[in-house]
């Protein structure tokens, strides 16, 4: 039944966003540097998809049970164990190589002071590798349904909100030089600025709760005009607008007003259209897409460090092919992991049912 039901066009979006995830991380630069700044802009949809599919499956039924927050909430600190765990190795290992005289108590005295635990719990920057931040957004997100979602039902009330912060986060990031409002404030006794957008309530929740709305309101979504064309134009547009931002303002965001338009575009593609697939992408998002946002910067450090060792910084052939080597090892180690995880499962299943 669970297969049946299955909505493979949020699968096939979530392959597409993980993919996303990385060029914005790792485009290009140098000579094709304005190219990259073009790539980054036009896929900053991709983590509110995240958020939001996160969401809707939550809010899958008229009540919440507070089970189901809870069995997410302990999947999540899972993972942000296992992800923590590993770059802290990982930070070590490549350190070592990468820095001469490099030492661990030097290191630590460099990252763990009071700014940067205040931003890990403030704004979930983590001490080592920001790009987890997704993770502890999203247990904050699964802790702040628990609390308002009482007794597991589901409120218009609390998901009304999405567009005020949605708008508030787009006054705080993009617009703060032109709206007269204070946009960050210094950490006492500390060099780091807390940003207020980087706040968990702009750029997660609104998603998260947006991704419920839906679910809510999936019947009238479904009922919207347009054909499937019209909103992938849309969505196009939404990117193109973003890129036009990108250049005019001269500077980057979390979010533009095209991600926004985009974001919206491919949750009501999502939701008019479930059945949209395509065999390797749809894979990709249902199977692989985790894997690859927590291990791909990983990937692409190790790319780095090969470079770095063989004298290939100023090659154009390392700046050319960079963003396709590191999208691609993520897809291959994302599929060992996989499958090594799939092996040790039905290894253990096999001595349980022996025992």
């Amino acid at each position: 039944m669970e297969n049946r039901l299955r909505n493979t066009s949020f699968d096939l979006f979530k392959g597409i966003s993980c993919i996303a995830v990385v060029l914005i991380h790792y485009s290009f630069t140098q000579s094709l540097e304005t190219l990259g700044h073009a790539i980054t802009a036009l896929c900053k949809f991709a983590v509110p998809v995240f958020f939001a599919i996160s969401g809707y499956y939550l809010s899958s039924d008229q009540h919440i049970p507070d089970e189901r927050v809870l069995r997410k909430i302990r999947h999540i600190l899972k993972l942000i164990l296992a992800s923590a765990c590993f770059y802290a190795v990982f930070c070590l290992i490549w350190n070592s190589f990468y820095i001469k005289d490099f030492t661990v108590a030097a290191y630590q005295t460099n990252k763990l002071h009071a700014g940067r635990i205040v931003k890990l719990f403030l704004t979930n920057d983590p001490i080592v590798y920001p790009h987890l931040w997704f993770l502890l957004a999203l247990l904050y997100c699964y802790t702040t349904v628990l609390f308002l979602f009482k007794q597991g039902k589901r409120s218009m009330l609390y998901c009304s909100l999405t567009p005020f912060l949605m708008f508030g986060m787009i006054l705080l990031q993009e617009f703060s030089h032109i709206v007269p409002i204070k946009n960050s404030v210094r950490i006492p006794e500390s060099d780091q600025m807390l940003w207020f957008y980087n706040l968990f309530i702009f750029r997660a929740l609104p998603f998260f709760m947006f991704g419920m709305l839906c679910r809510i309101k999936q019947e009238s979504i479904r009922t919207l005009p347009g054909s499937l064309w019209s909103w992938l134009l849309v969505a196009a547009l939404g990117c193109c607008c973003a890129v036009a931002e990108r250049f005019t303002l001269g500077k980057s965001c979390q979010f533009f007003i095209g991600s926004y338009i985009t974001f919206f575009a491919i949750m009501i593609i999502s939701i008019k259209y479930p059945t949209l697939n395509q065999p390797v992408l749809t894979f990709i998002g249902r199977e692989l897409s985790l894997y690859i946002y927590i291990l791909h910067i990983a990937i692409g450090k190790t790319y780095d460090l090969v470079a770095s060792h063989y004298n290939l910084w100023k090659k154009p052939l390392y700046f050319f092919t960079r963003p396709l080597v590191v999208v691609v090892g993520s897809l291959l180690v994302a599929l060992l992991l996989r499958s090594i995880m799939q092996i040790t499962k039905k290894l253990s299943t096999r001595i349980r049912i022996a025992h």
